[in-house]
C-alpha cells in the first residue's frame, strides 16, 4: 500500500480548493516566524511526529534554502514589525554544543542577508559581557550576556527592535523577560515549561479532520492517534498503570485501522515527554507490558527531560515506521518554514536505529539531497534518497497544516 500517489493526486487535482482552504486558516491566525516539522512516511500513511517552534538546525539547510529563508524573514518582519533594523537572537545557554553554535551562526547570517543587524544573546552564561566561541565548522561567533534595564533589553550597546527566541525554556519560565517592551517572537509563553505536544496534535488533528471531510479522505492517512498522561510520577505504580491503559487504548485504535486496511505490521507507540525536545525521554513499545516492565536504565532516561528537568506529562503517539532512506540508512524528513513559506529542509538519518525507532539520538547525521529546493517550490530528483518529488509535495502540505496548527497554538496563548 502506497498512500503517496493518492495524496499527491488529490493535492494536484484539487490544488485551487486546497490553496483556498489553507488561505482561509492562514487569515485566522498569525503563523510563527519560523518552524520545523519532523515527518514520517510509512507507505500507508504520512503524518508529522514533532513540530518545533524554536528550531535549530539552520546550519543543515542547503545554500538555496538559506537564501530563500533570508527573503521570507525580510517579508515576515516587514509585515508584522515594520521599521525593524536590529534583531537579537535569544539563544540557548548550552554554549559547549558546537553544532548548536553553528546553527546560531547560520541563523545570524540569514538575518543579516535579509538586511538586518543581528546579535546573539543569552540570559545566563559563564561570562560577564561577551564571549567568542568556535562553531562545529570552525566559524567564530560572539555571544553576549543580555542586560535588562527598566523595560529595555540590550546586548552590550546593541538595543534590538525585535527579539527572535531560539531558546525553548525547557528549564522554566523566564520571568525577567515579561517586563521588557521589545517584542519577542515566538512568545516565551510557548516554551516547553508550558507548551505540550498533545495540544499541538489536537489542533493539527482538528484541521486534518476538517480537511478530510472536505476532500473525502480518511483522516488517519494524514494524522495519528494519541493520548496524554499528566502528573506522571515514575516512582508510583499507579501512574504506570494509568499510562498503560492509555497505551493499550492507542494500540487498540491503531490495530483496528491495520485490520481495516490489511496492514500486516505490528502496531507500536512512541512514549515521549509531552513537554520536551532533543529526542530526550523517548521510548517505543508494542504493548503496555513493555512500558510497565521497562528496565532501570530506561526508567531513568524517561524520568528526566532536557537539562534534567523531571518529566511530568507523557504523550503516547501512534508509532509510524519510516520507509524513507538516504544512502541506505533509515531516514525521516525535516521540513522548515519561515512564516507561511516552506524553505526546504533535510533528512535526519541514523546508523544505529531501525525504521520503528527514534532517530533523534546517537548515530544521527543529516543530508539535504533533494529536500534542497532548486527554486521556490521546485525540487529536483533524488540523488541519495528514495524520496520522490511527489513525496516532497505531500511532506510540504503536511508541514503546512502543522504550521497552521502552531498558529492556533499561538492564538490560544
Amino acid at each position: 500500500m502506497n498512500i503517496i500517489p493518492v495524496l499527491h493526486n488529490l493535492l494536484t487535482k484539487e490544488a485551487n480548493r486546497v490553496k483556498e482552504w489553507i488561505k482561509f486558516h492562514s487569515k485566522k491566525v498569525q503563523l510563527p516566524i519560523y518552524s520545523s516539522h519532523d515527518i514520517r512516511n510509512s507507505g500507508f500513511k504520512v503524518a508529522p511526529v514533532d513540530a518545533n517552534l524554536f528550531p535549530g538546525g539552520f546550519n543543515n539547510l542547503c545554500r538555496n534554502s538559506k537564501k530563500m529563508s533570508s527573503k521570507y524573514f525580510k517579508d515576515y518582519i516587514s509585515r508584522y514589525f515594520s521599521g525593524t533594523r536590529k534583531v537579537l537572537i535569544l539563544a540557548e545557554e548550552h554554549t559547549r554544543n558546537k553544532f548548536y553554535l553553528e546553527n546560531l551562526h547560520s541563523l545570524s547570517l540569514i538575518l543579516e542577508k535579509a538586511g538586518f543587524e543581528s546579535r546573539i544573546g543569552v540570559l545566563k552564561g559563564d561570562f560577564d559581557d561577551k564571549k567568542n566561541l568556535e562553531t562545529a565548522d570552525k566559524n567564530e561567533i560572539t555571544v553576549y550576556r543580555i542586560n535588562i534595564k527598566g523595560k529595555t533589553l540590550s546586548a552590550g550597546e546593541f538595543i534590538p527592535n525585535l527579539i527572535i527566541d531560539n531558546n525553548d525554556f525547557s528549564e522554566g519560565e523566564p520571568v525577567v523577560l515579561h517586563s521588557i517592551h521589545q517584542p519577542i517572537i515566538p512568545s516565551i509563553e510557548l516554551g516547553w515549561f508550558k507548551r505540550k505536544k498533545s495540544n499541538h496534535l489536537q489542533f493539527y488533528n482538528n484541521l486534518i479532520e476538517e480537511f478530510s471531510l472536505k476532500f473525502k479522505i480518511d483522516k488517519w492517512f494524514l494524522s495519528e492517534f494519541y493520548e496524554s498522561v499528566d502528573d506522571i510520577d515514575f516512582t508510583k505504580k499507579s501512574d504506570f498503570e494509568k499510562a498503560a491503559e492509555k497505551i493499550d487504548k492507542v494500540l487498540s485504535f491503531v490495530n483496528g485501522k491495520y485490520e481495516e486496511y490489511g496492514i500486516k505490521e505490528k502496531p507500536f507507540v512512541f512514549i515521549k515527554n509531552n513537554s520536551g525536545t532533543y529526542g530526550i525521554a523517548v521510548m517505543s513499545a508494542e504493548s503496555s507490558y513493555d512500558f510497565i516492565h521497562m528496565n532501570r536504565e530506561t526508567k531513568n532516561k524517561m524520568s528526566f527531560g532536557k537539562n534534567k528537568v523531571p518529566v511530568k506529562s507523557l504523550i503516547i503517539q501512534e508509532g509510524i515506521p519510516t520507509i524513507d532512506k538516504v544512502e541506505g540508512f533509515v531516514a525521516e524528513p525535516l521540513i522548515y518554514f519561515v512564516g507561511a513559506k516552506p524553505v526546504g529542509g533535510f533528512f535526519r538519518m541514523n546508523t544505529e536505529r531501525t525504521t520503528k525507532e527514534n532517530l533523534n539520538t546517537r548515530g544521527m547525521f543529516f543530508e539535504s539531497d533533494n529536500l534542497c529546493p532548486m527554486s521556490s517550490d521546485t525540487f529536483g530528483n533524488a540523488v541519495k534518497s528514495n524520496v520522490s518529488v511527489e513525496n516532497i509535495k505531500v511532506y510540504e502540505f503536511i508541514a503546512m497544516v502543522s504550521t497552521l496548527a502552531q498558529g492556533y497554538e499561538i492564538a490560544a496563548v
